[in-house]
């Protein structure tokens, strides 16, 4: 390591620095960073409320749109 610290990379950066986030990640990432990504959701929420699927405070939906949050967290993560 140099005396100053400068240029220096641990281990774990310099693999960090030459790895490649996997294919699907970058797709998943893609398409969720879109406006049909958007307009699908925007439907689904719409067809949610209109058929009454459950009443209100909504709290399977809920679920189901924070594991949504949780997965593309993880996702958008590794595509970085």
């Amino acid at each position: 390591m140099p005396a100053s610290g400068i240029g220096y990379l641990s281990p774990v950066a310099q693999l960090n620095s030459t790895a490649r986030s996997p294919g699907s990640a970058d797709a998943i990432t893609g398409f969720t960073g879109s406006m049909p990504f958007v307009y699908l959701h925007a439907i689904w929420f719409a067809c949610w409320f209109a058929f009454g699927v459950e009443k209100f405070p909504y709290g399977l939906l809920t679920m189901i749109v924070s594991l949504e949050a949780i997965f593309l967290t993880a996702f958008v993560m590794i595509s970085q």
